[in-house]
């Protein structure tokens, strides 16, 4: 009997420390989390400037993708391809392959910290919310500026599905402008902060979560 209740707490350990063990990576705090399109990777970004590559089946670290030297605030995956972006404090933003952690892409042409990046929905472009939101051409690095000059950055950005429009804002921001990428315009502009923002699936609105507690839900079309 006492080695049956050892055997069973031996194995209740490992499958503790099997659950616990995806927590154990970052020095720092952790800023931003985002699933591989097959669903078999965890990507997680620090303020200890590392992303880390989590196994999902077995729950553990699998690699550390080490370039930046300040905190990286946000990770996208690209929708086609094995690629992750980054963007960081040091002002630069990484365009990474995964699982082997090989730096592909890398612009430092920034003058301020880079809050957010999103890839285009078809790939070829990146969205970086940064002191302005600066519009790159992943391939030849060609890039230009929307949206009035932020100092303390634009940290809130996502493109719509269709790939027509692009919502962008801030915390420090008082407007959530939305922006048509076909005019090249600014198509709406809406009297709010915002920490993150979201396209509804069929692109009708645009979700702002905001910094008093709510989620502004703002009709696109309209």
């Amino acid at each position: 009997k006492i080695l049956y209740v050892v055997i069973l707490c031996f194995i209740s350990n490992i499958a503790i420390t099997q659950e616990l063990s995806i927590q154990t990576g970052h020095s720092a705090g952790i800023t931003d989390l985002v699933f591989t399109p097959d669903g078999k990777f965890l990507l997680s970004a620090g303020e200890d400037s590392k992303i880390i590559l989590w196994d999902m089946i077995s729950s553990r670290q699998m690699n550390i993708f080490s370039g930046h030297i300040r905190t990286v605030n946000s990770l996208d995956v690209h929708p086609s391809k094995k690629l992750i972006v980054s963007a960081s404090d040091d002002k630069t933003v990484k365009i990474w392959e995964y699982p082997s952690g090989k730096l592909v892409k890398d612009f430092n042409f920034f003058e301020f910290p880079v809050k957010s990046v999103r890839f285009s929905p078809d790939g070829k472009q990146l969205a970086c919310g940064s002191d302005s939101v600066y519009l790159v051409n992943i391939e030849t690095g060609e890039f230009s500026k929307i949206g009035k000059f932020a100092r303390k950055g634009y940290n809130a950005l996502d493109y719509s599905n269709d790939g027509k429009f692009l919502a962008f804002g801030g915390k420090k921001s008082r407007k959530i402008y939305i922006y048509n990428l076909e005019s090249n315009k600014v198509y709406k502009r809406i009297l709010n902060h915002s920490n993150d923002l979201l396209f509804d699936n069929q692109d009708r609105f645009v979700l702002s979560a905001g910094q008093s507690g709510n989620i502004k839900r703002i009709p696109v079309n309209k």
